[in-house]
Order: C-alpha cells, then structure tokens, then sequence
C-alpha cells in the first residue's frame, strides 16, 4: 500500500519508551526507513507482516531527490538487517537484550509500480512496536522528516517523550554525557573533547531541530571534578498555529519559521572591513527571522546562543539594538538564575 501524498501530513509513528532509550546507532536513511514502515502498521494492532515501501513514496516523503534513491534503499536495508540493538526487557528491568529490527528484507522491481522494497518487523523487536496500550510516544511525522542527521532524530524523541509525560510549557531533561555517547554507541575514546562533541554532534543537532520542528531548544552543561558530566536541556514545544482571517475562517497553517543557516566567520583579522561584512549578513539573517518568529507568536524568542550573536553583531551597526539584546540577555539571565534558586 502505497501512502496517500495528501494525508502524508497526519501520518505518526508510535514507539514503546524502551525503544527511544535503547543503544542503537542508525545512519539517516535507516532512520526513515524504519519510521516511512511505522506510518504503515497500526501499534495498538498484533504485527501486520509483511510492510512494502516504494521508492518513490520515500523520495516524496523525505523531500529527496529520485535519483539513486532506489540504490540509497536497498543499502540501508542491507545495513539495517545486519544490525542489532540493545534494549530492556519488557518483564525485567534489568535484563538486557539484543534484538533484530527486521525479519525478512526482500527487494522488488517493477516497471509498471515502481522499484519497492518489503520487510518484516522481527517477532523479538514486535512488544515495542504492537500492541501498545501504555509506555509509549507518539510523534507526527511531518514534525521530523525534514531533520538530516541521525543525533537529531534520537534528541528529538528523548525530549518529546519528556514532555508528553508532563504538563506546562516550559520543559527539562537532564542526561549525563556517557549515557548519550552509549545509547548513541559511539566507541570507547572517540569525542573524548567535549568540544568535539558539541561540535560535531551535539550543536548541529539542536540548530537542527530549532529550525525544522516544532521544539525549541538550548541546552547547559554540569562539571564534575572540572569535567561535564551532565547535559540539561530546556526546550518548548512549539504547537501548530492557525491563521483566522477577519471573518473567522481558517485560511491556511502556520507553521514555526525555520533558523536560517548563518554564514561561517571568514579567516580575517578582527575588526576588518570582511568580518564586519559577515557580521551584517548574519545580523540581517537573525533579525529576518525573529521578525517571522515574533509574526508566527509574538512571545517567541531567539535562543541564548543567538542572542549573544545579536550583541556581537549589533555592536557595530546600530548602538541601540545593541542595549536592547544586551538588556534581555541579562533579564533572561536574571530570571534564570531565579528559577534555579526556587526550584532548590
């Protein structure tokens, strides 16, 4: 069964919890493998069998280009199959297994319906994907397949878990680095900097995420013994608007404005006619998008990092924007160092 391009917005993925906090390491292409497959089962069902996936549905769904994506499906099938995962039982928490995803992986090609590939979920795998009446998240999406690195997909479903387990707006989730590094299974000594970590895998992911759903996020690190330890995330969740014309009609959806990608700083001297250049094209980037930020909710606000990147723009170009992100970093500071001492 092919899905349905107009109903491809209200299609969701149900997992258990123990599967989003399982050890396992996916490339991008597997991830949406796995997730194009769940939008075609039905989780408070037994295990349907045998799951088809087209690849031009996959192309459609993730916005890529045809070109090789029959070839790009086909590896990750042939990766994904060889793959294990390291989750707890469901009967006891401190039993740990190892389990397949899929059961069979079979390719078809076909010239009249187009190139597809079929599989089956692995019986050991089914009590986190069927059956489900409890311990579970479910996501939209529509909400995520715009995301391109695979640390982006698994932070994206450790925060919505949080919160879909709390109420409010505001949200926190604290997770020590060595438990990220092993659900992610990242090696023994490699990112062993926390500075190449940031770097390469954590930040990209959170630009990520700010730009492409509905989550808004920062983050601050805890040390120990002069080491981070610790990562606490604080993040909203940014529902779906709708825009209501003057005569009570709903027009069209408005969804949260995506983060421009800011240009790199260019290897100059500081204080040069180049750096300067840079810093006004990234200024006019931000100041653009909060603009479609403020339009999309008038509450909605730059994150910390950004903010700091406004005050190191606007310190040569306009005096008064300047004070004015300088006054808000030190009032979201002060509000922040408040909540802190409250909740202690």
């Amino acid at each position: 069964m092919k899905i349905s391009y107009s109903n491809k917005n209200n299609l969701t993925v149900v997992l258990h919890n123990s599967l989003i906090n399982s050890n396992y390491s996916l490339k991008i292409d597997e991830i949406r493998l796995i997730y194009i497959a769940l939008t075609k089962v039905d989780s408070r069902k037994s295990n349907m069998g045998t799951i088809e996936i087209y690849a031009e549905e996959f192309a459609d769904m993730f916005n890529l280009s045809p070109k090789n994506i029959w070839r790009n499906m086909q590896n990750s099938l042939v990766s994904i199959r060889e793959k294990t995962l390291k989750i707890k039982s469901l009967n006891s928490e401190s039993e740990e297994k190892s389990i397949k995803w899929f059961s069979i992986c079979n390719y078809h090609r076909s010239s009249s319906d187009g190139h597809s590939i079929e599989l089956k979920f692995s019986d050991s795998i089914s009590p986190y994907l069927f059956e489900l009446n409890k311990n579970f998240t479910k996501i939209k999406l529509n909400d995520i397949r715009k995301l391109k690195t695979p640390f982006a997909h698994r932070l994206y479903l450790w925060l919505t878990q949080e919160y879909k387990m709390k109420s409010g707006n505001y949200y926190d989730l604290k997770l020590l680095l060595n438990t990220v590094k092993e659900k992610l299974l990242i090696p023994t000594g490699s990112y062993t900097k926390w500075r190449d970590f940031k770097q390469r895998i954590l930040q990209p992911a959170i630009d990520e995420i700010n730009r492409k759903t509905n989550l808004t996020v920062s983050f601050e690190t805890k040390k120990r013994s002069n080491k981070i330890h610790l990562i606490q995330f604080t993040y909203i969740n940014e529902s779906q608007k709708t825009v209501i014309s003057t005569e009570g009609k709903i027009t069209s959806p408005w969804i949260k404005p995506e983060r421009p990608r800011l240009a790199r700083r260019p290897k100059v001297n500081a204080g040069s006619n180049e750096e300067g250049s840079w810093k006004r094209k990234n200024f006019k980037l931000l100041f653009n998008y909060l603009k479609d930020l403020k339009k999309w909710n008038s509450s909605a606000k730059l994150t910390m990092e950004d903010l700091k990147r406004m005050i190191s723009y606007t310190k040569i170009i306009c005096s008064d924007l300047h004070k004015k992100f300088s006054d808000e970093l030190i009032e979201r500071q002060r509000k922040t160092v408040s909540s802190k001492k409250i909740a202690a």
